[in-house]
């Protein structure tokens, strides 16, 4: 029977379904101006490892710098929650962003972690230059000496127009609302005060930095932020809630008020949500699951009332085909798990398929389940409606119950995604970036076209062309050097290219080439006078297949060879071989599975 391939996680449709969502699905990248995740974007995603680079998330290029090797924060992998965080170190560390506009009416949350011990007397998280004149703009510190938290707007005499003061101990949300001269501070969905500020944010473009001043004056903060989302509006109090549930359950945090998802412990990923505090504190749509499923046009939602929704964070590239009801071949391997407070009525369900081969609509189905055993899942297939310019099906007047299980599946097994890339990944030869991608299924594949970036968000330049297959159904594996990345770090993305000319982008892999040739593969002896040339350590598994390429000292091949079950002792050029040498410099090249390796020795 053939198999039926879904969604798959490592390509991205260039068509768009809607305008990119905000956090939680509140607010687009009109309003959203700012979105630093620590799991996205960072210049650098090994442990410990100093960040140049934080890209914002969303679609606004409001990207954070710092040039300087001394004052960059730490990528720590598992920090909140196991998530990702940068981490400042409260001496130095700080990164610059040179131009933000702020507006008189935003929003800002933060999450972050204090170091207590680290914090100088008046520690800054962030901060728009105040410095410059008009001075109208505004900064978040936190005063180490007693461990309290100030948010201060500015005005032209530089006088603190607004502060609050809470305790600030542990991890946090923390959120600001300013609409007008109101201002709204909160703590972990609480909302410790409201004051007024006559300030008037100036709107032109002004340095940003995150982690310290703007002007080095040594009030650096000490502990680790993991995310920053800042608005250009004033987001009511529904939207203000369902934000606060998105982090939370991601952070593993507990909200003092509101909590309005209590899924968080399996399906915490990604929350999103509608919901109403009064007729205008609303959020009647939202796309969660970072734009892939979006619920909205509520028929009944009252005061007080929530529907939110996460996901198991299961692999979008596995289907499952045993835990269906009858007559569904396949669903997606991804759930998700909806918590109502009170009774929203009926929604609309929408799901962006745009890596899907989609023969008509009615292949597709919603599977709505009260146990999350979907065996006897409940099929819906009426109401539903499908843009094949899009490649959204939508499920219209859908009754979703507090704790159900969703997801989408099929009930055809002829829905076939042209391209099933499992696996994109990138390293450095020392000397250059080597790039291995595998597919476990092509079908009417035409190429893929390999792309490099200095910067990995715009700028790509092809590099390859790799023809693909028109039917395989096995892994197939491919491989690509690219020699001219010499130093320093570089994207890459592949182009996968269908025989109707439909592009799909792969996510980008980045790879750190330092200029070095790695110390791990030693020869002897070396120089070498009519004897044999061997290996005395290796970096290749002895049962690897490795290329091995002689090389003279203008880079022209003199030899090759292919050895299996290289060792420690194996003989690369025997005796013969090297007393046929002139006595010069040459180089080996070493070509295994995954790695290539570069050598030299010398021959007297």
């Amino acid at each position: 029977m053939k198999k039926l391939v879904l969604i798959v996680v490592l390509f991205y449709s260039t068509k768009q379904l809607f305008a990119q969502f905000g956090p939680a699905g509140v607010g687009s990248s009109v309003t959203n101006k700012l979105w630093l995740r620590g799991d996205a974007g960072t210049s650098s995603s090994v442990n410990l490892a100093k960040i140049n680079k934080w890209r914002d998330q969303s679609n606004n290029g409001f990207n954070f710098n710092q040039t300087v090797v001394s004052p960059q924060p730490l990528f720590i992998s598992s920090g909140l929650n196991g998530k990702p965080v940068i981490r400042f170190d409260g001496i130095d560390d700080k990164l610059i962003l040179n131009d933000f506009i702020s507006t008189n009416d935003q929003s800002i949350f933060l999450v972050s972690t204090n170091f207590a011990a680290a914090q100088n007397s008046s520690a800054t998280i962030l901060d728009i230059d105040q410095q410059t004149l008009p001075r109208a703009n505004w900064s978040i510190e936190q005063n180490g000496a007693v461990n309290d938290f100030r948010f201060l707007y500015t005005d032209n005499a530089f006088n603190d127009n607004a502060s609050n003061n809470f305790l600030l101990t542990g991890n946090n949300i923390t959120s600001i609302i300013k609409e007008g001269i109101a201002v709204t501070v909160g703590k972990n969905g609480i909302n410790t005060s409201n004051v007024t500020s006559n300030s008037v944010i100036n709107k032109q473009n002004r340095p940003f930095a995150l982690g310290g001043t703007v002007i080095n004056d040594a009030r650096n903060f000490g502990g680790d932020i993991a995310e920053v989302i800042i608005y250009s509006i004033a987001v009511n109090s529904a939207q203000k809630i369902i934000i606060e549930n998105y982090l939370a359950s991601k952070y593993a945090m507990v909200l003092g008020a509101n909590d309005k998802y209590a899924f968080d412990a399996v399906h915490g990923n990604q929350v999103a949500g509608i919901g109403r505090e009064n007729p205008t504190s609303l959020q009647l749509d939202s796309k969660g699951g970072f734009n892939l499923v979006r619920v909205n046009n509520p028929s009944n939602l009252d005061d007080g009332e929530y529907l939110m929704f996460g996901n198991d964070n299961a692999s979008l590239s596995i289907l499952e085909f045993a835990e269906v009801p009858p007559g569904i071949n396949n669903r997606l391997k991804r759930v998700w798990r909806f918590d109502q407070n009170g009774d929203v009525g009926t929604v609309s369900i929408s799901f962006y398929l745009s890596t899907f081969t989609i023969n008509s609509e009615t292949q597709l189905e919603l599977l709505i389940d009260d146990d999350g055993n979907f065996v006897n899942a409940s099929r819906i297939s009426t109401n539903r409606s499908y843009d094949p310019a899009t490649q959204v099906v939508t499920f219209n007047n859908v009754t979703v119950a507090d704790g159900d299980y969703i997801t989408v599946a099929s009930n055809d097994e002829n829905t076939v995604l042209p391209v099933e890339l499992i696996s994109l990944t990138g390293k450095s030869t020392g000397v250059s970036a080597l790039l291995n991608w595998s597919t476990a299924k092509e079908v009417n594949n035409n190429y893929f076209a390999l792309e490099r970036s200095e910067n990995g968000i715009d700028g790509f330049k092809e590099i390859g062309i790799f023809k693909g297959e028109k039917a395989s159904y096995q892994i197939k594996n491919y491989s690509h050097e690219d020699k001219d990345a010499k130093e320093g770090t570089f994207y890459y993305r592949l182009i996968q290219v269908d025989g109707n000319g439909f592009k799909r982008i792969s996510k980008v892999v980045a790879v750190l080439v330092d200029g070095k040739n790695p110390e791990i593969l030693i020869i002897y002896p070396n120089p070498v006078t009519n004897s044999a040339l061997k290996l005395v350590s290796i970096p290749f598994d002895d049962r690897e297949t490795v290329v091995v390429e002689l090389l003279d000292l203008n880079g022209k091949l003199v030899y090759t060879k292919t050895i299996t079950g290289i060792n420690a002792d194996t003989e690369i050029l025997n005796t013969t071989e090297t007393s046929g040498l002139a006595k010069n410099l040459y180089y080996l090249k070493f070509t295994g599975k995954s790695t290539v390796y570069h050598t030299g020795f010398v021959v007297q």
